[in-house]
Parts: structure tokens; C-alpha cells; sequence
């Protein structure tokens, strides 16, 4: 299913460098460069991913999901379009995005350090600026090479 807001499409690119860790681009007005380390679990696939705005997990605070992009358009895409709200548990926001109870391979949270049990991606330079981008644009799409 694709992954959407309940503000805006997406219209923000990124694009992350795994061998630098370096995730940089313009989301809206706001240029991000952010400097990533695999902290758990599984390390991203070349593709293209989507990115939801924050989410505000009671245990681990505020987190990003990123999870592949599915490529549909027109009705089909409004038809399957998910909304997650802001404060919710990370395995709830990730079974309401795959529609399965258990943990997926393919989503990665992006935080302040690494979550046991889940794909890990730790955030080590530029958080505050990629979560207040995040939620002013509603996500954001990442080319990763």
C-alpha cells in the first residue's frame, strides 16, 4: 500500500549515499542534510522509499518510518492511501502500514538510537531538522543508490 498523509503529497526528494550515510535534498523550502548509521537489524535495498512524517512512540519518542514505495497512481492509490497518527506506537504505526502483525523487513525507523527488534537507521546529525521538515510537508520520497 502507498504511504500518505493527511496533509500533502509528497514533494520533497531525497536522496541517501549508504556508503556515507549522508540523506540530503529539499523537502519544501527546507534543505536537509542528515548523517545516518545502521544501528539494528537489516541495512536498505537500492530502490526508492517513502518517508511518513514523525510519529511520537511513548517509549522511544519521536521516530520516522521509511518503507518502499509502491508504485500506483489515480484512484487506485487514494483507494489504498494510509493515515497514521502522530502519537502511536512504532509496531502499531507498522502494522497499519503492512497490514501484518509482524515486524517487517522492508520498514526502517529512522531515531536518536537503535530499537531493538526492529531495521534501525540512527539519525546522528540533523534530526531536529529532518522531524519539523517531515511534519510541515507531510513525508517525503528517498532515492537510495
Amino acid at each position: 500500500m502507498p504511504i500518505t498523509s493527511t496533509k500533502r503529497a509528497y514533494t520533497a526528494a531525497l536522496n541517501l549515499q549508504p556508503s556515507s550515510g549522508l540523506l540530503q535534498g529539499m523537502i519544501g523550502a527546507a534543505p536537509i542534510r542528515v548523517t545516518l548509521s545502521v544501528g539494528a537489524g537489516a541495512i536498505p535495498q537500492p530502490g526508492v522509499y517513502q518517508i511518513l512524517p514523525p510519529i511520537n512512540d511513548p517509549i522511544y519518542g519521536p521516530v520516522v518510518l521509511m518503507a518502499p514505495a509502491i508504485q500506483t497512481t489515480g484512484a487506485a492509490a487514494q483507494k489504498q492511501a494510509i493515515s497514521i497518527p502522530q502519537k502511536i506506537a512504532i509496531s502499531s504505526a507498522i502494522q497499519t502500514l503492512t497490514g501484518s502483525s509482524t515486524r517487517s523487513g522492508s520498514v526502517f525507523v529512522l531515531g536518536s538510537k537503535a530499537i531493538a527488534g526492529y531495521n534501525t537507521l540512527i539519525v546522528t546529525t540533523g534530526f531536529a531538522d529532518l522531524l519539523r521538515a517531515l511534519t510541515a510537508s507531510g513525508g517525503a520520497t528517498v532515492n537510495l543508490a
